[in-house]
C-alpha cells in the first residue's frame, strides 16, 4: 500500500514540475570538456579521352576545443584549420589557434584577469601571425553534461515503460549529481546501485536489470557533452609577429562568448571580438565571428552548423575570409549516411566557392 501511495504522489509532483529544469541552471565544481571534429574529402576523376584529369581536389577541416574551468582559475584552447588540396598537394590553407588562461578574483566571484596568445596562419599572408594579449574579464562556463544526461535517462525510461510518469525535478537534479560523481565511484555497480536506491526512495518503484543498463549506457556515451554560461572581456594586445609584415601595434580589444544548451540535445556557441589601434588614428581594426550550432536528434540523426567570419580593416584597404558549413549524418545500424557542404569566400571575391559531398557505408554481414 505504501508503495503505490509513493507512486500516485510520484505522479502528481511529476505533473505539477513538469519542465521545470533548465540546463543552463545547473552547475558543477568543475568543468572540462573536450572537442575534436574534422572532415575530409577527395576526389579524383579522369576521362581517358581528355590529357589531364577533370577532377583531382579536396578538402581538410579540423576544429579542436578545450574548456576548463574551476573555481579559480579555467582556460580556453582552440583550433580551427581550413585545408584545401589539389593535385595532391596543400593548395591553400587557413588555420587560427587560441589559447588564454584566467584566473578569478575569488571562488564565487565571477570577476578574471586574463592573458593568452592568437595565432595565424594563412597562404594568403606572407607569413605566420602571432598575437599577445591581457586584460580582464567577466563570466563563467560550466560543464551541464550531468544534467543533460539525467533527462536523456528520464526520457528514455519513460520510453520504456521503466517509470510511469515524468521524474520530479528534485529527483532528475540528485540522478545529474550522481552521474557528475562518476569518477569517484570505483565501479560502475556502486553507482547504478546508488541510482538505483535513489528510485526507489523517491519513487516507491525499483528499476530493473534493462533499466540499469540502458543507464549504464546513457552514462558511458560520450556524445552528450554540453555546456552552458558567458563571458565579455576588455584588454589589449601587442602583434609579436604581423602577418602582413606591417608594423606591430598595441590594440585594444573587446571580446565575448557564449554558449547554450537548450535541450539536452542541443548546443549553440557564439564568440566574437572587435579590436582597434586607436593611436594615432583609426587606422586598423580587426573583426573576429564564430557560431556554431549543433542538434542531435536522436541516436540516429545528428545535424551540424558553423560559421566563421575573419576580417582585418586598415586605412584604405580591407582582408579576410568567411566560411560556412553544413553537415547531416543518418546511423541506421547497417547504413550510415552523411551530407556535407562547404562554402568560403575570400573578402573581395564576388562569389562562394560550393562544395557537397554525399557519403554513404553499407555494412553488408
Amino acid at each position: 500500500m505504501r508503495k503505490w501511495a509513493l507512486v500516485v504522489l510520484w505522479m502528481a509532483a511529476a505533473a505539477v514540475t513538469a519542465s521545470a529544469l533548465s540546463l543552463c541552471d545547473y552547475r558543477m565544481p568543475e568543468t572540462n570538456i573536450v572537442e575534436l571534429k574534422s572532415s575530409f574529402n577527395y576526389r579524383y576523376y579522369r576521362d581517358p579521352t581528355r590529357p589531364h584529369a577533370d577532377i583531382n581536389s579536396g578538402r581538410l577541416s579540423l576544429n579542436y576545443a578545450h574548456l576548463y574551468d574551476s573555481s579559480l582559475m579555467g582556460f580556453e584552447i582552440g583550433v580551427v584549420g581550413d585545408f584545401v588540396l589539389s593535385e595532391l598537394s596543400l593548395a591553400s590553407m587557413d588555420t587560427q589557434a587560441r589559447g588564454r588562461m584566467q584566473r578569478y578574483f575569488g571562488a564565487e566571484t565571477p570577476f578574471f584577469a586574463y592573458g593568452g596568445a592568437d595565432g595565424l596562419f594563412a597562404t594568403g599572408y606572407p607569413q605566420p601571425g602571432l598575437t599577445l594579449e591581457a586584460g580582464i574579464g567577466y563570466g563563467r562556463f560550466s560543464d551541464v553534461s550531468p544534467l543533460a544526461k539525467a533527462l536523456r535517462a528520464e526520457r528514455i525510461l519513460l520510453d520504456m515503460g521503466a517509470v510511469v510518469a515524468s521524474l520530479p525535478d528534485e529527483l532528475v537534479m540528485q540522478l545529474a549529481e550522481e552521474i557528475g560523481r562518476a569518477a569517484e565511484y570505483e565501479t560502475m555497480a556502486e553507482l547504478l546501485t546508488e541510482i538505483e536506491e535513489l528510485f526507489l526512495e523517491a519513487t516507491g518503484t525499483r528499476l530493473d536489470a534493462q533499466a540499469l543498463l540502458a543507464l549504464e549506457e546513457i552514462i558511458l556515451d560520450t556524445g552528450w557533452e554540453r555546456y552552458c554560461g558567458w563571458n565579455v572581456s576588455l584588454g589589449a594586445t601587442y602583434d609579436v609577429l604581423d602577418p602582413r609584415g606591417e608594423d606591430r601595434d598595441v590594440m585594444i580589444r573587446v571580446a565575448g562568448d557564449v554558449a547554450l544548451a537548450p535541450e539536452p540535445g542541443s548546443q549553440m556557441r557564439l564568440s566574437a571580438s572587435y579590436s582597434a589601434a586607436p593611436y594615432p588614428t583609426l587606422r586598423r581594426s580587426t573583426v573576429r565571428l564564430s557560431a556554431s550550432y549543433d542538434y542531435r536528434m536522436n541516436d540516429i540523426t545528428k545535424f551540424n552548423v558553423a560559421y566563421g567570419l575573419r576580417h582585418d580593416y586598415f586605412a584604405d584597404e580591407s582582408e579576410g575570409s568567411q566560411s560556412a558549413t553544413f553537415e547531416l549524418a543518418f546511423n541506421l545500424g547497417g547504413v550510415e549516411a552523411a551530407v556535407q557542404l562547404s562554402f568560403s569566400k575570400p573578402a573581395g571575391w564576388e562569389e562562394w566557392t560550393q562544395d557537397m559531398v554525399f557519403s554513404a557505408v553499407v555494412h553488408l554481414l
